[in-house]
C-alpha cells in the first residue's frame, strides 16, 4: 500500500485534487496509557494523508420525543495545511446535513455576539427566535441578519486568540 499511495500522492499533488479515505476504528489490548483505538491497514495512509479527522458521535438532539439530529466532534489527528488538534463540535441535522446557521449561532454566543437568555437568543438587542431552531429557520429566511451576524462574528474572532 506504501508503493501506492506514494505514486498516488504525488499524482493528486499535480492536479490539485482532493482524496477521502474513510475508514474505521478498532479496539486495541495495548498497554494502560496508550490509545485504545487504532485504525486497520498499516501506517502508510497515516504517513501519506496530509489531514486527518476523527469523527466522533455525541449527544442526540431531540425534538419532543424524536431525535432530529446529533452533536458531532470533529478531532483533527493530523493536519499538514493548518493547526492541528483542533475539536470543533457541530450539529448534524438528519435530512440537512450540517448547518451554517447553527454553527455560526454557536461560535456567535462563544464570543458574546449573540445574546441567549433560557431558551431565547437575540442578536442587536433583536430576538431571533425560541430555540436553536426556530432561530436557524429565521437566520434562513432573513439573509441580511445572517449575513450581518456573520460579519460580526468573524470580526470578533479576528481579536480572540483561537486555540
Amino acid at each position: 500500500m506504501s508503493e501506492q499511495l506514494s505514486k498516488l500522492v504525488s499524482k493528486v499533488n499535480q492536479t490539485k485534487t482532493v482524496i477521502i479515505f474513510i475508514n474505521q476504528v478498532r479496539s486495541t489490548m495495548s498497554g494502560l496509557f496508550l490509545n485504545k483505538e487504532t485504525t486497520p491497514g498499516g501506517s502508510a495512509l497515516k504517513f501519506y494523508s496530509s489531514v486527518r479527522i476523527e469523527v466522533k458521535s455525541g449527544e442526540k438532539i431531540k425534538d419532543g420525543i424524536d431525535t432530529i439530529g446529533k452533536k458531532t466532534t470533529l478531532h483533527t489527528v493530523k493536519n499538514k495545511v493548518s493547526a492541528p488538534y483542533k475539536k470543533p463540535t457541530v450539529i448534524n441535522v438528519f435530512g440537512d446535513g450540517f448547518s451554517q446557521e447553527i454553527d455560526v449561532v454557536t461560535l456567535a454566543i462563544q464570543m458574546g455576539v449573540v445574546k441567549k437568555m433560557n431558551e431565547w437568543y437575540s442578536f442587536n438587542g433583536q430576538k431571533l427566535g425560541r430555540g436553536i431552531f426556530s432561530v436557524k429557520e429565521y437566520l434562513a429566511s432573513h439573509q441580511t441578519i445572517f449575513e450581518a451576524l456573520t460579519t460580526l462574528t468573524r470580526e470578533s474572532l479576528q481579536f480572540f486568540n483561537y486555540n
